[in-house]
Formats: structure tokens, sequence, C-alpha cells
């Protein structure tokens, strides 16, 4: 009994039936078994453009360390019905964002070039020849390296303001935070084309079903599970009771669905193409003056995000909420209720909001571009809980969700600053959410080495690093 071993795949095609099966302890690796899930584990990047005020002694992210109330600080505070979701980073340093800042472009204060924080956010790796007019970021960067671990590839996307080549760099790579093999990959930045070209005809449930046959031609024929009674016996012969139970449900679903079939009706399993994104976000928002769209295009793409996850597209993504230095006036973008200091945003992101030393209440429309971020985050996190992995455990619950500035700070101070705001959210099956870390004396590879090791890479280290942080 302790050598058997089937493969669901080989049992379901040895059935012919078009379905999947349920999981079954009884079936699952004694390793998965032994862990009590085999729930797929996933990574998001959330990139948030150009810095922030982050000035020392006035900290408008950072709540005190330890487990988090209600009482959370500017940026965060309309968001205290999240607080069991997520964990807010204090302090870290990024030593290959300050090496690059520090060595190539000429910018006062370490790491506040533009391309050193955006080259560096997941690769942790500096250019190798800034004056190329080449990409030359070296090697893969994380978001890669999960997708190369799950054999997939990453989901890229962007809410598609573009900028010119910043910090006077040949190549341009304001717009790109992931890489393969030293390759920028080009973010998708129209969501209808995305639905369209990956999602729209989206099926696990097997092969194309023909249409439905005409009701007598199914009186003709036997049930497909009559034609395997004899697997079916052998099979529940070897189950627990509780993986007995799944499969005598599993089997009453097939049977309702050949009913079903014979009255013409459609088979779903919950795993389908979605909804299309609405048609006036079929366009590229190139300028940043589409914002009147853009909670709506930015809320799209973190639909097929969920969908992507649901229906085990992709376990990696990546998304920029606009390339670094982008122009983007966000006048009339934020809910009245996220406005802090009754601050208009007429000025454009970049210039007006994140350099923020240069015009009237840059402080408090710093707190309300980054309450929209956090906003549009946690609408991702919400529908990342409210759907469900095949255990029973939300999507949520195995999903890292990193986002945050690796601009140190917006108006590119030096020795003012505390760190970069970093919030994690998810991963409530192997982290502990729903804290404040105190990350000083870490660096930012530490971080990505330790959530490797929780999302089960494999890597012997993260560009030199094998420091675990406790999160």
């Amino acid at each position: 009994m302790s050598n058997w071993k089937i493969n669901r795949r080989q049992f379901i095609t040895g059935l012919g039936v078009a379905f999947t099966l349920p999981l079954l302890e009884s079936l699952a690796p004694r390793k998965a078994r032994a862990a009590g899930t085999s729930d797929p584990r996933r990574f998001v990047s959330l990139y948030m453009p150009s810095g922030t005020y982050n000035v020392k002694g006035d900290a408008v992210w950072y709540p005190p360390a330890g487990a988090l109330t209600k009482n959370l600080p500017l940026v965060l505070a309309p968001f205290a019905a999240n607080i069991a979701d997520f964990s807010v980073l204090m302090h870290p340093s990024c030593s290959a964002r300050d090496a690059t800042g520090s060595h190539f472009y000429q910018v006062t204060g370490r790491g506040a070039g533009h391309v050193s924080a955006v080259t560096t956010w997941l690769s942790q790796t500096g250019l190798t020849d800034p004056n190329s007019s080449q990409c030359s970021v070296p090697g893969s960067s994380f978001d890669q390296l999960v997708a190369d671990a799950n054999k997939g590839s990453v989901l890229v996307m962007s809410g598609g303001c573009s900028s010119g080549s910043v910090d006077n760099t040949p190549f341009d790579y304001s717009n790109y935070v992931s890489y393969k093999n030293g390759q920028p990959l080009e973010p998708r930045k129209n969501p209808v084309d995305l639905y369209k070209n990956v999602f729209a005809n989206l099926v696990t449930t097997g092969p194309s079903m023909p249409p439905p046959a005409h009701p007598s031609a199914f009186a003709r024929n036997h049930s497909i599970l009559d034609t395997a009674t004899a697997d079916i016996k052998d099979l529940q012969s070897k189950l627990g009771k509780n993986d007995r139970a799944k499969l005598d449900d599993y089997f009453t679903s097939v049977r309702a669905l050949e009913t079903k079939l014979t009255g013409g009706g459609v088979v779903t399993n919950g795993c389908s193409g979605g909804s299309a994104p609405d048609g006036s976000l079929n366009n590229v928002d190139q300028n940043g003056d589409l914002s009147a769209s853009y909670i709506a295009r930015v809320q799209a793409f973190f639909d097929m995000i969920v969908l992507a996850f649901k229906c085990d597209v992709t376990r990696s993504v990546s998304f920029m909420f606009d390339g670094d230095g982008c122009q983007r006036h966000l006048n009339g973008a934020v809910p009245s209720d996220l406005v802090y200091g009754n601050v208009s945003l007429t000025a454009e992101l970049h210039t007006g909001i994140s350099h923020y030393g240069q015009n009237a209440n840059g402080r408090e429309k710093c707190i309300t571009r980054d309450r929209l971020y956090m906003m549009l985050m946690f609408y991702l996190v919400n529908k990342l809980k409210g759907a469900t992995d095949a255990s029973g455990t939300p999507i949520l619950d195995n999903t890292v969700i990193v986002g945050g500035f690796n601009v140190v700070d917006g108006n590119h101070n030096d020795g003012q600053v505390d760190g970069v705001p970093l919030v994690v959210a998810g991963g409530r099956s192997f982290m502990h959410p729903g804290n404040c870390f105190d990350l000083g004396g870490a660096d930012m590879k530490d971080l990505f080495y330790t959530l490797s090791t929780y999302l089960n890479l494999g890597l012997p280290n993260y560009q030199g690093s094998k420091k675990l942080l406790s999160l």
C-alpha cells in the first residue's frame, strides 16, 4: 500500500473525462501531504514610481514596530479594515541601488536616481555599463526567477504612462522593472488587448467540448462513469474516508453535468475567461493624460491577476503603477475620501508630487497620491482574499504582494530619510501579516532571499544574501 501511486492526469485520461479531479490528499506526494497543502505559491510586485515624501522623524508611512492597530500612519489610515492582511517593512537598505546611484549618476544623495531605483527594485544588482545604449541589467529579476521555478512566464503590466530616458542614460530604463537574461520584459499597457490575447478564450476544463449532441444520442450511450466502473472501484479501495467522500461528490457532479449536457447546458468549473475590461480602456495611456480612467485601468489589470491565479496561468506578476519619471496628471483621479489636507492634485505626478519640495503642500500631495496607490493595492488584496485555491484557502494566503517605492526620497534628500516605504500583503500560509517589522540593518537582498524560501524557489542565495528575515 505504501508504494501505491497514481498520477492524477493518467487516471483522468484513462476515464476519458475532460474534467478536473478534486484535490485528494491520498493522491498527493508524501511531502505535499506533510505540508498540509499543495496550493501553489505566487508572487506579485507593485512598483510605485519616482519616490515620495519620506523625511526622517515624520513617519507618514511608518507605524510603531509590532502588531498593527487601527491607529495607522497617515498614508495607511484609510485602510484599517485590512490590518490583518498586510505588514509594513521599515528601514531596509538597498545596497545595489545605493551603489548604482552614487557611482553612476549625477544626482545628489545616495540612491536618489530614478534609474538606480527602477533597475534594482527586483534585480538587486547594478548596471554593468550605464553608458551603453543597450540594456545592461545582468541576469534575471526576482519575478522571473519565480516564474522559472514554476516553469512559467511573468505577467508584466503597467499603468501605461511612460517617460523618456532619465538620469542621462542612453538606454531608457525608466519603464522596466522586469528582466530575463539581461533583457527587459515589455509591460502590457492596454488591458483590453491583454484580455483578448491571454484570457478571453481561457478554458481549464480540458479539450474544447463538442457542441451538445441531440438528446437521443445520449440515450444511446452509457455514462462516461459507467465505462470506468472497475477503475473507479479500484481507486476508491485505495483512498481514505475523506477522499472517498470527495470522490463520490466529484462523480455525482460529473453525472449532473452529463444530465445538463443532454439539455444543451454549458460546462464550467469556475475558471473561465472572466469578464472583459470596458471598451473605453482599449488604449494605452502613454502620456498619462487619461487619468480620469486610471483607477478603472489599474483595476482591470488587477482583475486579470486574480483570474490568472485562479486558472494558474502564471504564478508571478510584475506591475508598475507608471514608468519612473512619468508626467501623469492626477487631478480628479483620487477619490475625495482619500484626499489629505484638502489639496488639489493639479500638478504632474513626478515634478509636482514626488518632488514635493517644489510646490506648496508637497507633503499632503504625496500622502494623497500614495493613498491612491494603496487603495488600488488593497483592491487586489481583497479580490485575492475572496478567491480560493483547491484546498479552500484564500488565494491571498498563498500569495506574496510586495508594494512600495525604491527611490529613497522624492525630493532627493540625503541623510534625512528613513529607508523606503514597503508594504507586504498576503502570505498568511507562511508569513505573519498584521505587523510592522523594523528591518534596520537588513538589505533588500535579504528580503528577497527570505521571500525565495517562502515561495520554495530553492535558491542557494539571492544576489549573495543568505540572510533570513522574520516576517
